[in-house]
């Protein structure tokens, strides 16, 4: 496949709409391409994003890609190996190629014809980047894909996509991420869904810096009139110190708003706390790695630590 060529540039397909943009740079970050296993490569998530990218090409839109390697190596991400920033940054350069050709592979079984171009001469697996080749190629119809970033260290794949889409003349720069759509949060919404049955996730804390997700649990349990709060954690309950780290340490069955914060426990930061005990927001912390107790807890079992008035 990738000694095919084509004459002439791709041809709109009869009956689709007419594209807004001619030509594109696709940002993919190394995570877009893991999947969920959660590192590497996984050829599902792989051949689903060759897919959607034929159907772009196929529309007439020329369209290149810059790759990302974070899935791989990251060399900003590496400071616990106490590698030098410029090497560390190389080999993440070396993980974009790795991706390139997985992305190469994947968009050729879908029958496009491609180039992967790399800022780091490698002819045995890579064309070296020249902005006329480039060019040329997407004229022809080709889905182009730039490796290696720029070339140089301290340059992330963002600034790369940046250059690139400058040397190339693109329209519009696609920056496509693993985040999903999600509703803004709006109280009568939430409680409405609530009421409807359906079990509501609250994502981005209260949408403010300085405040943590238990203040942000705290607020949305008074926003939407929960009853409780149920903390999971790793250990059975409220402890005088860490039962990780200190044998013998004492669990609470119960204890005050008050006493969790006089004693330093680490239940919930101290706004958290705060906040329940104005608004008498009772606290059940318990253990979440032990089968059933999220039941139990609903159903009124004696389990883990409460935190209440008194």
């Amino acid at each position: 496949m990738t000694t095919a060529d084509l004459s002439t540039k791709a041809k709109p397909q009869a009956g689709k709409r007419t594209p807004v943009y001619d030509r594109i740079v696709l940002k993919l970050s190394g995570e877009s391409l893991q999947g969920p296993q959660g590192f590497g490569i996984d050829p599902e998530t792989v051949a689903g994003i060759a897919r959607e990218i034929k159907e772009v090409n196929n529309l007439g839109v020329q369209v290149a890609i810059m790759v990302g390697g974070g899935n791989i190596f990251r060399g900003t991400r590496q400071k616990s190996l106490a590698i030098d920033r410029a090497t560390g940054d190389y080999m993440g350069m070396l993980a974009t190629v790795i991706n390139g050709l997985a992305l190469q592979d994947a968009l050729e079984k879908q029958g496009c014809f491609t180039r992967l171009m790399s800022a780091i001469e490698m002819h045995q697996v890579a064309e070296p980047f020249i902005r006329r080749r480039a060019t040329r190629h997407l004229e022809k119809g080709r889905v182009v894909i730039f490796a290696a970033g720029t070339g140089n260290p301290y340059f992330s794949t963002d600034t790369a996509a940046a250059l690139r889409a400058m040397e190339i003349k693109a329209q519009v720069i696609l920056k496509a991420t693993r985040v999903e759509v999600a509703e803004p949060f709006i109280r009568r919404r939430a409680t409405r869904h609530l009421e409807k049955g359906r079990v509501v996730i609250f994502a981005a804390g209260t949408g403010n810096p300085y405040f943590s997700t238990d203040t942000a649990a705290a607020l949305r349990a008074m926003e939407i009139k929960a009853q409780v709060i149920l903390k999971a954690t790793r250990v059975d309950g409220i402890y005088d110190a860490d039962p990780e780290k200190v044998p013998g340490a004492q669990m609470f069955e119960r204890i005050s708003y008050l006493d969790v914060i006089q004693k330093g426990l680490q239940v919930m930061d101290t706004t958290a706390i705060s906040l329940c005990m104005d608004n008498k927001m009772p606290i059940v912390v318990f253990n979440l790695n032990v089968p059933g107790n999220i039941q139990r807890v609903v159903l009124g079992e004696k389990v883990g630590s409460t935190v209440c008035p008194t």
